[in-house]
């Protein structure tokens, strides 16, 4: 019995291995798609378990919705970016992003 199954893609330039179930799950999440009571192991499990709104789309197209997930995630500021940021701008006396001025603590 396999442990996990894996895809080779390249997300942001970059060529890596990912589990099917990461990117097949990113997937669902960047069309919307519910994941509820799916088994999303791989392609097939997935089709077999997938009970929710619609047909499920292709595996190709949830392999490509999944990097554009990853990939979309890899642009979001961690929290310690948002804050460096925020201190930057304050010591330079710069306008904050909405998102900087919820990190400060009065």
């Amino acid at each position: 019995m396999a442990l996990e199954e894996f895809y080779t893609v390249t997300i942001g330039g970059k060529e890596t291995t990912m589990s099917k179930m990461a990117l097949l799950l990113k997937g669902l999440t960047k069309l919307g798609l519910s994941q509820n009571g799916t088994n999303a192991f791989n392609y097939t499990t997935l089709k077999e378990s997938y009970k929710n709104e619609g047909d499920l789309p292709s595996e190709e197209v949830l392999k490509a919705k999944g990097i554009e997930q990853f990939e979309h995630e890899t642009t979001i500021p961690t929290l310690d970016e948002v804050r460096t940021s925020a201190k930057k701008k304050l010591v330079a006396g710069e306008k904050l992003t909405e998102d900087e001025a919820s990190t400060i603590v009065l």
